[in-house]
């Protein structure tokens, strides 16, 4: 279309709508109307959005408050239940020192009584060994002065004396002194003092090395007994 023909168009087009009006005046207000009801509803539907956005705003608004307050107190209950598992882990770890010591006084308590006992043993079977020692001492001596003569006009020794006395054969050949003056000579002896001496000594020293046996025993069975007591409370 030429530009030079628009006015021309434009007017025709402007006649042609109030000639529509001035001919259907009654579509005219029935066109009024329902804008009017266009427009009541456009406006209703936006009050209602607008009621609508307020709602999810305060709606959200309080889920924020909520949220907020549930977090806060949540981090008590966190920080309450926090303090609380300290203080059971500090109670239960004096608990379980108390526990230590007192196993460990008691175990002290028990190897300071076997210690007494084992000193207490070990000096004893040391005495009975100082007792045997002596006494085996003074049976030498006892036997040395036992070989004297109880005669003061006689100075050499019974020793002497019997092997000065002339000897003679018994009945089954065996000799023994021969006291002038008698009709039968000595009886022989049927051990002599240094035998019975040197057995004395003999179950002396048998009884010693039973005695240092006895305490060896007791000793290895005191520290047996007091390594399983430290094993036993050293394993708790």
């Amino acid at each position: 279309m030429n530009l030079n023909q628009w006015p021309f168009v434009k007017a025709t087009v402007v006649f042609s709508v109030s000639n529509f009006f001035v001919l259907f005046p009654q579509d005219l207000r029935e066109a009024e109307v329902k804008l009017t009801e266009l427009q009541g509803s456009y406006s209703a539907s936006v009050a209602k959005l607008e009621e609508e956005n307020l709602r999810l705003r305060e709606d959200v608004s309080g889920l924020r408050d909520q949220l907020e307050l549930s977090e806060q107190t949540n981090q008590e209950k966190y920080s309450a239940a926090l303090r609380q598992t300290q203080r059971a882990i500090t109670d239960l770890r004096s608990k379980e020192d108390r526990r230590v010591r007192s196993i460990q006084e008691e175990s002290d308590r028990k190897l300071q009584a076997l210690q007494d006992k084992l000193d207490s043993t070990i000096g004893r079977y040391e005495q009975e060994l100082d007792g045997g020692r002596r006494r085996r001492g003074g049976s030498q001596s006892d036997s040395v002065v036992s070989f004297r003569g109880t005669d003061g006009a006689h100075t050499g020794s019974p020793m002497e004396h019997i092997w000065a006395t002339p000897m003679r054969k018994d009945s089954q050949g065996r000799e023994s002194p021969y006291i002038s003056g008698m009709e039968s000579p000595v009886p022989s002896r049927p051990e002599s003092r240094a035998s019975v001496t040197a057995r004395f000594l003999a179950e002396e020293e048998k009884h010693g090395l039973e005695l240092e046996r006895k305490l060896d025993s007791h000793i290895t069975e005191f520290k047996d007994a007091a390594d399983k007591t430290i094993k036993k409370y050293s394993a708790r």
